[in-house]
């Protein structure tokens, strides 16, 4: 009996560390809906075809930008370089650049956007001449939430179909994409 009893516990807890499951956040949309903006710690490494680091904060037009939405259809050759950076912060405190020193390279982290009308919610960034496509999965809850209503909870993020996060994850989760003669290949080593 306290054999059982402690697995039960034991599996309680665990349970409840890793954030629970879709019972936690019953909510695949909320009635009336909205858009969000999301923080999380997702790392995002953009490498050459020899694995060197493509973002430097010296040379503005490399730096990942995202885009809620694609602009209109009349694009330029090339996005203008963010006219707001400050040393690690850009596209109005959306995007932000940091030096990983164990790599010796700079990765990007980025909002996710989002629709609380909807379960699913595409956003872009932009990086070195292409749009690349953030596909979310996302799920809700009105449990516990501080500072608001609701909370997103990430379900599944996908960078041009390829799923490479989702909040049961962990934090700080690293990323890498190899942008070379116009592919993008996704990896999670170096």
């Amino acid at each position: 009996m306290t054999i059982a009893l402690t697995l039960c516990l034991t599996a309680g807890i665990v349970s409840c560390g890793q954030g629970g499951g879709d019972e936690d956040y019953p909510y695949d949309r909320i009635e009336g809906g909205g858009n969000f903006m999301r923080a999380n710690t997702l790392r995002l490494y953009y490498i050459d075809a020899q694995g060197q680091g493509l973002i430097d904060p010296d040379q503005l037009a490399s730096l990942p930008v995202s885009y809620n939405k694609l602009p209109d259809e009349n694009l330029p050759d090339s996005i203008p370089a963010p006219d707001d950076f400050d040393g690690d912060s850009y596209n109005a405190n959306h995007n932000l650049i940091a030096l990983d020193h164990d790599l010796n390279m700079y990765y990007m982290q980025t909002n996710t956007y989002g629709d609380m009308s909807r379960p699913d919610y595409t956003f872009y960034i932009w990086f070195n001449g292409a749009f690349d496509a953030m596909n979310l999965s996302y799920r809700y809850t009105d449990k516990n939430v501080v500072g608001g209503k609701y909370h997103a909870k990430i379900i599944s993020w996908k960078f041009n179909g390829t799923h490479i996060y989702s909040d049961d994850e962990g934090m700080d989760k690293k990323v890498f994409i190899k942008k070379s003669d116009n592919n993008t290949t996704i990896s999670f080593n170096k």
